[in-house]
């Protein structure tokens, strides 16, 4: 039961979040201050809300990108930056900041609950 868990939640973080890439707690450090105000001057290629078990981001793999997810009051900003080979996740919430591989997990621990919609906004650096 709980390999199954965890299974479940590696997928969860493939689909979601990485795309197969590796996490760069580097590039994490950065994503609040570098790539999160591009959130409202980027390009915006696809948004949507949803149950997170519905919803794919792994093909955002072909270009630099920020994804924000937001599950209520939680958000994650990930940017996936192709041109390094490396994913940086930022995650904050009500008296909660995360960086890196720890930020995949509280956001795992959000998007893995029962009945959890999720919304989500792609940006092209």
């Amino acid at each position: 039961m709980v390999l199954d868990e965890r299974l479940r939640r590696l997928q969860c973080a493939a689909r979601l979040v990485t795309a197969g890439f590796p996490v760069s707690s580097e590039l994490s450090r950065i994503v609040p201050s570098k790539y999160s105000p591009r959130l409202r001057r980027g390009v915006l290629v696809d948004s949507g809300s949803g149950s997170p078990g519905s919803i794919s981001l792994v093909h955002f793999d072909d270009a630099d990108y920020l994804i924000r997810i937001a599950v209520g009051d939680y958000k994650a900003d990930i940017v996936r930056l192709v041109s390094r080979g490396a994913v940086g996740v930022y995650f904050r919430g009500p008296g909660v900041e995360a960086y890196g591989e720890e930020a995949v997990e509280k956001l795992l621990d959000q998007l893995c609950r029962p009945n959890v919609r999720m919304l989500y906004w792609v940006v092209k650096l």
